[in-house]
């Protein structure tokens, strides 16, 4: 029985480590709207990538209220 909970908690640990990863991506915006991103990241100080990357983290999990 020890050596299952063993495994139970390697794979736990693994899908963990696993889901906290981060992976690069690259997409075309508007320079425009890139401008407005880094100015709005700028008045909160932060980097305007951690403000992509929190908008993108919202909407993935339904936290982001969509403009209508």
């Amino acid at each position: 029985m020890e050596k299952q909970e063993e495994e139970i908690a390697n794979f736990k640990a693994t899908v963990l480590a696993n889901v906290k990863q981060k992976k690069a991506i690259n997409i075309r915006a508007l320079e425009s709207d890139i401008m407005k991103i880094k100015s709005k990241a700028l008045s909160k100080g932060i980097p305007y990538q951690t403000l992509i990357n929190s908008v993108i983290h919202q909407f993935a999990n339904d936290k982001l209220l969509e403009a209508k």
